[in-house]
């Protein structure tokens, strides 16, 4: 996220599911600072990509035509990549199901949305109440160093 000549204070981390079509498939941390949101996923590539090679070694063993894991591990590739979004390209950031947050933000003269599920901790369902107010939370304090504040 920053380097390390950045001094970016952050402000608030919380646990956090990027939404697709209302359900959650990527967990990660949604990170607040002064000047950006970023959600950083819990699966990197690198680590999907020793489970594909470890898949390959189990496909090879059993004379497998192809094997599950490696598919689902190339579906989920693309969504293991940080969102990062400056503060100031948010247009609208809106709370949505019981416990999701909607951003909308212009990156590079292109509209852009993501949804993301606030979870009070990792354990959570996505239907248990504390998540709403963990999501108020975060999103009072989005609010607070947004640009044009609360008027977003």
């Amino acid at each position: 996220m920053a380097s390390k000549n950045d001094h970016e204070r952050v402000l608030a981390v919380q646990m956090c599911g990027r939404l697709i079509s209302g359900m959650n498939v990527m967990g990660g941390d949604l990170v607040v600072t002064g000047y950006r949101l970023a959600f950083l996923p819990l699966i990197g590539k690198h680590n999907l990509r020793l489970s594909s090679q470890a898949a390959q070694v189990g496909q090879d063993l059993h004379d497998w035509d192809l094997s599950p894991q490696r598919i689902l591990n190339t579906i989920i590739l693309p969504l293991t990549n940080p969102v990062e979004i400056r503060l100031d390209q948010i247009s609208s950031i809106t709370p949505t199901r019981r416990c999701a947050l909607l951003i909308r933000w212009s990156d590079s003269a292109k509209q852009r949305t993501s949804e993301f599920a606030v979870f009070a901790s990792r354990l959570n369902s996505l239907w248990n109440k504390a998540n709403i107010a963990s999501r108020d939370q975060l999103l009072a304090t989005i609010k607070t160093v947004l640009p044009g504040g609360a008027n977003r």
